[in-house]
């Protein structure tokens, strides 16, 4: 898996492909998004690559989406209470919470508390 972030603070959407993606595609997204910063564009978008479908299934499992739906309609500064708020054990929360936040679909910030940085998910999927 690899984690492109553009350099605004919150991206309003999070861009998610998977499979092979050559070298060549990346040093075009990589120079597109370069060239937009230079003509003086705000990106508002973070990009995640996964190599394959069972990944991307596996870090973007049903039970993790629910968690980041509702994180975005409900502040929760502790684990704790988001695992109240979704109704799951701390346990299972905290591995989710730590999976996210790792890949940055996720953050946690001193006076905020945990909060979703965008508000749509896109993704594609390469055969």
């Amino acid at each position: 898996m690899t984690k492109t972030a553009s350099p605004t603070k919150a991206p309003s959407r999070v861009r998610v492909t998977v499979g092979r993606q050559s070298l060549e595609a990346m040093g075009r997204d990589f120079l597109d998004q370069w060239h937009a910063l230079e003509g003086g564009a705000a990106i508002a978008e973070t990009h995640i690559h996964f190599q394959t479908l069972d990944d991307a299934a596996r870090i973007l499992s049903p039970k993790r989406q629910d968690l980041l739906k509702y994180l975005r309609r409900h502040k929760a500064r502790t684990i704790t209470e988001i695992a109240a708020g979704v109704k799951r054990s701390y346990k299972n929360v905290h591995q989710d919470v730590k999976a996210l936040l790792d890949i940055g679909l996720l953050r946690k910030q001193k006076d905020e508390g945990f909060t979703v940085p965008f508000d749509r998910i896109q993704t594609e999927i390469r055969l």
